[in-house]
């Protein structure tokens, strides 16, 4: 993709005006003409004759529907993982901190998901560009060019790292209360329901 003269080396531009239609409309007597098409000619990143026109260059993908596929996967199973995740966090505490479990846990995905997370992605996804769009001596604009073969890797690689963090949490924590029983229901009471008087005096029996 040639943006500008400074970023394709242009020479020369030959702008040639080509005419789309002259079809009368069907309710007014006018024409629709074309806009301009653009051209380039004698460019020095091209050798020999060759020629360059505006607009992206074809970019092909022959693993599209493995793709979605694997979105579609990953989507599932964790929209799977919220239900199981809530429950964890509301049985590992204590009843009386239930709610304050739960609030902390909207503050760190808050923090971590939807404040840090734009900003670290924006920044892995500003440094992916090729071509910016100088508003002024020393200013930078816009991204006019990315390379996309970059911008795939990073952007799923670094989503894959976060995910396999999280994973490993989980994996942790689980291992954690298997081994402990932390999670486990405690005994049930036998003297439950039982008034104070009839405790005391069975357990006199007892001893009895």
């Amino acid at each position: 993709m040639y943006i500008d003269e400074l970023a394709s080396g242009l020479i020369k531009l030959l702008k040639i005006e080509i005419e789309i239609a002259h079809h009368p409309h069907p309710h007014k007597n006018t024409y629709i003409v074309s806009c301009l098409h653009q051209v380039y000619h004698n460019c020095t990143c091209i050798g020999g004759h060759g020629q360059a026109s505006g607009g992206m260059c074809p970019y092909g993908c022959g693993y599209l529907y493995a793709f979605f596929i694997g979105i579609t996967i990953r989507g599932l199973f964790g929209t799977l993982s919220i239900i199981p995740k809530l429950v964890v966090i509301i049985r590992c505490v204590s009843p009386k901190d239930k709610g304050l479990a739960l609030g902390f846990s909207s503050f760190c995905a808050s923090l971590l998901g939807w404040l840090l997370g734009p900003i670290i992605f924006g920044y892995v996804i500003d440094g992916i560009c090729t071509v910016w769009d100088m508003t002024s001596p020393g200013v930078r604009g816009r991204c006019l060019l990315y390379d996309n073969d970059v911008f795939r890797l990073k952007i799923h690689g670094y989503s894959t790292i976060a995910l396999l963090a999280c994973v490993s949490c989980l994996l942790f924590g689980y291992i954690y209360a298997r081994y402990t029983g932390c999670l486990d229901d405690p005994p049930p009471d036998p003297f439950k329901g039982q008034d104070k008087n009839q405790k005391v005096k069975t357990e006199t029996n007892g001893d009895t």
